[in-house]
């Protein structure tokens, strides 16, 4: 099938020059029964796309109009049949109008009228044309449309506009080789295409048919998820601006979008839609001329910073070594805090103590060096609490005394509730980081989760690994999308790469921190 479809386009894009991205959209629509609008200027071979495109099909009838504001539906949909009119039935002869061809371009189309307009809906959305009381399945397999302008607002061409699902700009050659050749080659409306290459109506059913059963994997879904949620988040922070018109999608183009994706990947042969299949919808949501590169960014953006990210959670590596870190740390690593004034202490017997003034004005005192020994991250039930007797002697209260972080808790065995006191009446000017080493069994339980970790890691570095060998190929012979935008989803699968070895290189520093200590 892709062999196939490379050799139909070479034939379609015979002495057409600087047109491939628009005969390739063009095919595509086709082949995923879908429509295709072409904004350009006259003479840029709009028409002559459509006119070729015919020729892939097997024998396959088109139709073509230009639109003009006096446009009946008798010319685009066939005349009326007077010998139906004499039995009071209102239907119309289709034969070699547009209900009855494969291939049908319509020019100037926001030139249609309403009536031309409402049965176009029903025919680009249901491929169903309704001639008097009867709903007839018609054989469209293409329609393209074209026009020099977007269709006008407020003239009720909204729901028209939304059944063409993609969208593109055909502009005059641009480089002068190309120019050359267009003067002096003879292009001809007509080519040859030998009929094993043509597209059946059975392979055509089957395509329509098997594309529907193509996978779409959790980073094509995720993105397109990602791409949603940043158009509403350009919206919203637009919405104040003068003359804003809001980027909208609708579900029904979402859900067409997604048709035409499976499509790609399957006259890709392949068996899921990946990555690059998703630069296609640059050409399938902008509305407005100046909305291209805003999207275009949009989806750039996302595929190069998310893409195959949204299949691996990294981010529960940084949770695990963030926790392993938090741990190592509290009970590796204890703070000492040095007192640099001396102000609320007293000396008794050599001793130094501080003093400590509860909300009654009640006075303690705590040995010094019992508060400067003590592990602030630990509690300690040593510290001596002692008040001042008549004699102005020091005497040793009757308390369970806790302490930690700079706070002293008196518990009174006979009169509750407890008491807390803090240090912080004393300045401190530095701290002393001190470390130990952990016990065995915190030591074991470290190693296990370090193991697992890097374990964790080293499997999904493989699985990134085959999805590198498998996926960067098959990223650079996508039929539809041009090969230089493989490098946003090259990027970010390198980077997922690279993530990963920098968590390991953090485990492995972690580990080489506490086994270090002493």
């Amino acid at each position: 099938m892709k062999e196939k479809i490379n050799t139909l386009l070479k034939e379609i894009s015979k002495d057409i020059y600087e047109k491939d991205e628009a005969i390739k959209l063009s095919l595509l629509s086709a082949l995923s029964g879908e429509s295709i609008f072409l904004l350009g200027a006259p003479g840029v071979a709009k028409s002559l796309i459509s006119r070729r495109l015919k020729y892939i099909f097997e024998d396959a009838t088109s139709f073509e109009y230009l639109m003009n504001r006096f446009s009946t539906p008798e010319e685009i949909f066939g005349p009326v049949a007077i010998s139906k009119l004499e039995h009071d039935k209102y239907e119309r002869v289709t034969e070699n109008y547009l209900p009855t061809c494969d291939v049908v371009f319509l020019d100037e189309i926001w030139k249609a009228g309403p009536s031309i307009q409402n049965s176009l809906l029903t025919v680009l959305n249901e491929k169903v044309y309704k001639n008097g009381t009867q709903e007839e399945k018609i054989k469209l397999k293409a329609l393209i449309s074209a026009s020099n302008e977007l269709p006008a607002k407020g003239e009720g061409l909204d729901a028209l506009w939304d059944r063409f699902i993609i969208r593109y700009i055909v502009d005059n050659i641009q480089d002068d080789e190309n120019f050359f050749d267009m003067l002096t080659s003879n292009i001809s409306l007509d080519i040859n295409i030998e009929s094993s290459l043509k597209i059946s109506e059975i392979e055509y059913i089957k395509i329509q048919k098997e594309a529907k059963n193509i996978q779409m994997p959790i980073e094509v879904l995720n993105t397109i998820n990602i791409i949603r949620k940043k158009i509403s988040q350009y919206n919203e922070t637009h919405k104040d601006k003068e003359n804003f018109i809001p980027l909208y999608i609708s579900d029904r183009r979402w859900k067409k979008i997604w048709n035409i994706l499976q499509t790609s990947a399957y006259l890709n042969c392949r068996d899921k839609v990946d990555l690059m299949d998703c630069f296609l919808i640059v050409h399938m949501i902008w509305n407005e001329e100046e909305d291209i590169e805003i999207v275009k960014n949009i989806i750039l953006e996302t595929i190069q910073e998310h893409g195959y990210s949204l299949q691996f959670d990294l981010t529960k590596y940084r949770d695990m070594i963030d926790e392993l870190q938090q741990d190592i740390k509290t009970f590796t690593s204890y703070i000492r805090k040095i007192p640099t004034k001396k102000k609320k202490t007293k000396r008794y017997n050599e001793d130094e103590y501080y003093q400590l003034t509860d909300k009654s004005n009640y006075i303690y005192y705590v040995l010094k060096s019992d508060i400067d020994n003590t592990k602030i991250n630990e509690w300690t039930d040593n510290i001596q609490i002692y008040s001042l007797n008549n004699q102005n002697s020091l005497e040793e209260e009757h308390y369970d005394s806790f302490y930690r972080q700079n706070e002293l808790l008196l518990i009174d065995n006979e009169r509750y509730p407890n008491k807390t006191y803090t240090l912080e009446e004393i300045d401190y000017e530095t701290i002393e980081v001190e470390s130990i080493a952990p016990n065995q069994p915190t030591l074991n339980d470290w190693n296990t989760r370090v193991k697992n970790i890097l374990a964790e890691i080293e499997k999904d570095k493989k699985t990134i690994a085959s999805y590198k060998d498998i996926e960067l190929k098959t990223l650079k012979e996508n039929i539809f999308v041009d090969i230089k935008l493989s490098k946003y989803v090259e990027k970010n699968l390198f980077e997922l790469i690279g993530r990963l070895m920098r968590y390991e290189n953090e485990v492995e520093k972690l580990k080489d921190s506490y086994e270090n200590l002493n």
